[in-house]
């Protein structure tokens, strides 16, 4: 199964599609996200070793650990979300693109 099949499927695991990402604001003001994906993360062995994109992709971020990797994923999707949300939030944008006119 693809990343993206694994992902919708893990959002229906209840049998209602749920949200795999959660947006909250913090008491001072601050918003928070969250995000959860079935997504088992490898640091060393098999190709990355010897993938000379994936040893460049670590030097350039100075990554360590498969828990840094974590971290590098998790923030790049959720900005990709908070994107996507900034977007569907501007009523221009979305009559423009998808024709809501709520």
């Amino acid at each position: 199964m693809q990343s993206k099949q694994v992902q919708h499927a893990y959002a229906a695991k209840s049998g209602q599609y749920r949200a795999l990402s959660v947006w909250e604001k913090a008491d001072n003001g601050d918003l928070i996200g969250s995000l959860t994906l079935p997504l088992p993360v490898g640091f060393v062995g098999g190709s990355i070793g010897i993938h000379p994109t994936a040893q460049f992709s670590q030097r350039l971020l100075s990554i360590k650990t498969a828990k840094e990797l974590e971290s590098v994923i998790v923030f790049s999707r959720l900005g990709s979300e908070f994107s996507a949300l900034r977007a569907f939030s501007d009523r221009r944008h979305s009559k423009r693109a998808y024709g809501f006119t709520g």
